[in-house]
């Protein structure tokens, strides 16, 4: 097998760099604002709406739960597209598939058809944002640790304002008001993809590289190269890991422990607020560190802040204590997840780039609805104090599985940039 690591340096283009910082904060205005943007149309209003339509708890969870099903299992197909066809058409399909989820919201109130609408979303999130981030990573080279802070802060930020419009929206018009939105929001970011995001794709691969490339000749090949790395895998579960930090601990623990000890619903709401605003801020700083410090102890940094917070929070009870143990736990947290893509593409030959990151992308993404899955079983199982020392436990894995295991190859590449 090719030692992957050694191709991603090359270039993929002479394109100067004050241009390919335009092509970005184009993207980001596309994908992260226009595309992204409408997940907010629906995460206040969509649950109480099915809920006022007469369905049960469980078939509204699991309606709910099928965005992050097929986001998860779209990853792949959307990875070997983008390498295949290129970046740029998968995107704006994507964003095309993206929006034509949320009609369905308004005119139908049929589960079925809601849960194709998610389906939709799920699939539509994916195929636009692994071409997306494999451009970040194709415009910034050795700076891709930082674009993917910056593409992630901007999504979280964007859902944010988005999430406060859909409630104005909701309060004056109606339920279904925002998802009016949804359509003509992510067209307009296909067009501006399509008007004025360039092609990222290499060509070909670059000379210097086809010999150690020969081996990999398919999709296939490049997924069985990098699994069977310890470093790629040892990847691959730090990424299920910030999905768990998102929504098994934020969304599903802290909530359920929190009003056990008597907080109220807006004051839950605070805390989940807090720690969203902090991981959207801090992103861009945490991949600056990962590109100037190396990718390893920012990971071993990220990791420990994380062991630190679970070990925390079985000893919070007031408002104050859980939102001050949040935003640490959001630190590290936004210490891993912009640099784990960025290192999923210094792992990945330039012209399989997008599959590489679909690797890794597919077992992160699993964490959107496994960690839910872990975390609720472990506070079945064990209660809400020792839920947390067996998420601990999880975080003390993903140290010593990094410590041991994973090898930084960013700084290697460096010379190649």
């Amino acid at each position: 097998m090719s030692d992957f690591p050694k191709t991603v340096g090359a270039s993929v283009s002479p394109t100067p760099q004050p241009d390919k910082m335009k092509q970005f904060f184009v993207l980001i205005l596309a994908v992260s604002v226009f595309g992204f943007g409408t997940l907010g149309l629906y995460k206040p209003v969509l649950a109480p709406y099915l809920k006022s339509l007469g369905y049960d708890a469980a078939a509204i969870g699991f309606t709910v739960g099928l965005l992050g099903l097929s986001k998860s299992l779209t990853n792949i197909p959307a990875g070997f597209l983008s390498d295949r066809y290129g970046r740029k058409p998968v995107m704006i399909i994507g964003l095309i598939i993206f929006g034509l989820c949320y009609p369905f919201y308004v005119i139908s109130k049929n589960i079925v058809v809601l849960s194709m609408a998610r389906l939709l979303n799920g699939m539509g999130n994916s195929a636009a944002a692994q071409p997306a981030m494999t451009s970040v990573a194709d415009l910034l080279g050795k700076r891709r640790a930082f674009g993917m802070g910056i593409f992630e802060s901007m999504n979280y930020l964007a859902i944010s304002g988005t999430t406060i419009l859909a409630g104005y929206l909701a309060a004056k018009y109606g339920m279904t008001a925002p998802f009016f939105l949804g359509l003509p929001m992510c067209l307009f970011g296909a067009y501006l993809v399509y008007r004025y995001v360039p092609e990222t794709k290499p060509s070909a691969p670059v000379a210097a590289s086809a010999a150690e490339n020969a081996g990999a000749q398919s999709s296939g090949e490049v997924w069985k190269t990098l699994l069977a790395k310890p470093a790629f895998s040892t990847m691959c579960y730090l990424g299920f890991m910030t999905k768990m930090v998102d929504e098994g601990i934020l969304i599903t623990l802290i909530p359920l422990v929190a009003a056990a000890y008597g907080l109220n619903v807006v004051e839950i709401a605070g805390i989940i607020a807090t720690g969203y605003v902090t991981f959207s801020m801090i992103q861009p700083v945490t991949g600056w560190l990962s590109d100037h410090l190396g990718r390893r102890p920012v990971f071993l940094l990220g990791l420990l802040i994380l062991l630190a917070s679970a070990l925390a929070f079985p000893h919070a009870r007031t408002y104050l204590f859980f939102s001050v143990v949040v935003i640490v736990m959001k630190i590290g947290n936004a210490l891993l997840y912009p640099s784990l893509p960025a290192a999923a593409a210094d792992f990945s030959p330039a012209h399989f780039r997008g599959t590489g990151l679909s690797v890794y992308r597919t077992f992160r993404d699993a964490g959107v609805f496994g960690g839910p899955m872990i975390a609720g079983f472990a506070l079945q199982l064990v209660g809400k104090d020792n839920a947390f020392y067996f998420v601990a436990g999880l975080f003390t894995l993903g140290l010593l599985l990094t410590a041991v295991f994973f090898r930084d190859v960013s700084k290697e590449q460096a010379s190649h940039q």
